[in-house]
């Protein structure tokens, strides 16, 4: 037996059934219209003769490509290499010509400096508004982990919790090979998708930085009373270090997401 489904809406509600489910803005009612009562209850089971659904994302864009890939990456070594920090780029798409863009918002690498005069940062990055070009629409971000692997961690799926699209993370820029990660944010639910399936293949070439990029980002001392005792942790990172100097290299590796998010 099926039973009517009904919007809940400013217009009258027309019953023609002694029992009917209403969708409201706040969920899913069963309406029972009995010869002593009529009753309006939440809905806690399925309702009969639908079918079950699963939350899902299905991607139609075209996927990033190398030559776009090669510029960020080298944008995101530059900033590592020279201030030990993280970086991000705004992705823009025109779903007209299917191309894609990069710009560089304004963002703030926030750190301190040791006992020794060394610069280290905290992995945290403050960041600003970007205009969007004409004809684009807001596509997502893709962002560096520094020498930290690449994954979604728990303040990357706050942030980006309510700005649906692509996201994308580098890195390991510290080792011989960088690590990424992708998801896709629709509606508030994450999903993880494989690199692969959003990024085209490509092998990283050394290639110049516009001076507009790096002047983008700015380096800022925490006050003392927030660096506290890091000494142990300067330690570890430090030990992280490459002597290979700011070479690229292939990425090839691919990390699961944070499952404590």
């Amino acid at each position: 037996m099926r039973f009517p489904v009904v919007l809940k809406t400013t217009e009258k509600i027309v019953e023609t059934a002694k029992l009917y489910y209403l969708v409201a803005s706040n969920g899913i009612f069963q309406v029972r219209n009995t010869p002593t009562h009529r009753s309006v209850t939440r809905a806690e089971r399925d309702i009969p003769d639908l079918l079950s659904e699963t939350p899902r994302v299905d991607l139609l864009f075209p996927v990033l490509p190398a030559s776009l890939l090669d510029g960020v990456i080298a944008f995101f070594n530059e900033v590592y290499w020279c201030h030990r920090g993280e970086a991000i780029v705004v992705l823009f798409f025109n779903p007209k010509t299917q191309e894609y863009r990069a710009e560089v918002p304004p963002q703030i690498i926030s750190g301190y400096y040791d006992s020794r005069g060394r610069w280290y940062t905290d992995y945290h990055l403050d960041y600003g508004r970007v205009e969007r070009p004409d004809g684009f629409i807001r596509f997502g971000t893709i962002h560096s982990h520094a020498c930290m692997p690449a994954y979604s961690s728990h303040v990357d799926c706050e942030d980006e919790k309510f700005e649906d699209g692509l996201h994308v993370v580098f890195g390991s820029f510290a080792s011989a090979e960088l690590t990424r990660s992708a998801s896709f944010v629709s509606n508030g639910q994450r999903f993880h998708v494989n690199a692969d399936d959003v990024l085209e293949t490509w092998v990283v070439s050394e290639c110049p930085v516009p001076n507009a990029w790096m002047e983008q980002v700015e380096c800022v001392e925490e006050p003392a009373w927030q660096q506290g005792d890091k000494s142990v942790e300067n330690e570890r990172l430090e030990s992280t270090w490459s002597d290979s100097g700011k070479a690229l290299r292939v990425v090839t590796a691919e990390v699961a997401e944070d499952d404590g998010h």
